[in-house]
C-alpha cells in the first residue's frame, strides 16, 4: 500500500504489543530493504519520524502499531489492519471477546478517515462462534474472504488491480 501510495495511512493492531512490534519491525525491514526500494523509489521512511511502532514516509503517509485494546485518540487511517485481535488461550472468555468488539466498536471504527472509501481489514482464524468476524458481521455486510487451514483442493484466488 505505500510503495504504490507513500502519503496512506495506515494503522495495524494485533492482541499483544509483542506482536504488534515484531510486525513494525518486519514492516520498516521490508520498506528499507533494496529490492522494495527498487520497485517503490518513491517511498522513503522520514528519518525524524522512525519510532520502534510508528514510522512516517516523507511523503507524510504512515505505519502505525497499536495493540487491540490501546488508544487511537486523534488517530486516523486509511486502511486498518487488525490481526489477531484475541489470543487463541482467550478465545472461550466472554469477558475477552466482548472488551474486544467493545474496542473495536467505541475506539478503533471511527478511526477511518473516510468512511465510504478507507478499508478496514481483518485477519484472523476464526476461533469461536462469536469472535469479532462474527461482531462485525451481525452490525453490517463485510466482504469475507474464508481460506481454510489446510486445503483439500486447489483453489485460486485473484486479487484484482486497483
Amino acid at each position: 500500500m505505500l510503495g504504490r501510495n507513500p502519503s496512506r495511512r495506515i494503522i495495524c493492531a494485533s492482541y499483544s504489543n509483542e506482536l504488534t512490534t515484531k510486525h513494525a519491525r518486519d514492516c520498516r525491514l521490508v520498506v528499507e530493504s533494496d529490492w522494495y526500494r527498487r520497485i517503490f523509489p518513491r517511498t522513503r521512511i522520514d528519518p525524524a519520524k522512525n519510532a520502534e511502532l510508528e514510522f512516517a514516509t516523507i511523503q507524510r503517509g504512515f505505519r502505525l502499531g497499536t495493540s487491540v485494546g490501546g488508544t487511537l485518540t486523534g488517530r486516523g487511517g486509511n486502511l486498518i489492519i487488525i490481526d489477531d485481535p484475541l489470543k487463541p488461550s482467550e478465545a472461550n472468555s466472554e469477558v475477552k471477546r466482548a472488551a474486544v468488539n467493545q474496542w473495536f466498536d467505541g475506539t478503533l471504527y471511527s478511526r477511518l478517515d473516510n468512511k465510504k472509501n478507507d478499508v478496514i481489514v481483518i485477519v484472523m482464524q476464526r476461533l469461536h462462534v462469536d469472535d469479532l468476524v462474527a461482531h462485525v458481521r451481525e452490525k453490517e455486510d463485510w466482504t469475507v474472504l474464508e481460506i481454510p487451514a489446510v486445503a483439500e483442493s486447489g483453489t485460486r484466488y485473484e486479487i484484482k488491480p486497483d
